[in-house]
């Protein structure tokens, strides 16, 4: 009898730990199915890159075993995207088309591991800077598409509403996009603010340096 009681108490605290997991848990390497109707995704996912389109909706999205559909899937990164690579960063919004959300997320940032063969960067300078200021929670993920792998990922908590409403309790704060050292360069330095627009000096990193503190300051 308790031998039954705690195999029964066993289970039902694995299943209400996995539960409670968090997508970002830096110990595991969750999975990531994607299936598209085309079988030239790839092509078609360029083509959204280069005309300035948004998103190719996925048939389903298969995220540890929970089925989604209507979801918005596209290319991302400036530097890390090429239309010649095996493997590119992907942008994956489940709420594309209908509200819907896998352990409250709704949209995730898969970068390709960049000049990052470690894979460790990227996640690693984020938990550190938790410890100092609000920042994102990163892990890894094994991505699959049409049923072949597509490879490994670092998954990044995406910088959006959801965000603010985890570290200010509100998501009515204002968010500013700077520009990065490698990003082409828009009319102003900042979204929603921060610079004046009209042109500006060639980037280099005291110029960065200053674009941010402006941005931050904004």
């Amino acid at each position: 009898m308790n031998r039954l009681l705690l195999l029964i108490t066993t289970f039902f605290f694995t299943i209400c730990n996995n539960q409670a997991q968090d997508f970002y848990d830096m110990d595991s390497i969750y999975s990531i199915h994607i299936t598209f109707g085309a079988s030239n995704w790839d092509a078609l996912l360029d083509s959204l890159v280069a005309i300035g389109d948004d998103r190719l909706m996925a048939h389903t999205v298969l995220i540890n075993g929970e089925v989604f559909d209507s979801v918005g899937v596209r290319f991302k990164g400036n530097s890390s995207y090429q239309a010649n690579n095996a493997k590119n960063p992907l942008n994956i919004k489940l709420s594309y088309l209908k509200n819907q959300d896998y352990k409250g997320y709704q949209t995730f940032k898969l970068s390709s591991g960049f000049k990052d063969p470690s894979f460790a960067r990227e996640m690693y300078a984020y938990e550190i800077a938790r410890n100092y200021m609000p920042a994102p929670k990163a892990n890894l993920v094994e991505v699959y598409i049409n049923g072949n792998l597509y490879g490994l990922f670092t998954n990044v908590e995406a910088v959006n509403k959801d965000f603010l409403e985890g570290f200010f309790s509100t998501e009515d704060n204002i968010l500013f996009k700077c520009d990065g050292l490698y990003g082409a360069p828009p009319q102003s330095g900042c979204i929603g603010g921060g610079m004046a627009s009209g042109s500006r000096p060639p980037q280099t990193d005291s110029y960065n340096n200053v674009l941010l503190e402006a941005c931050l300051t904004a």
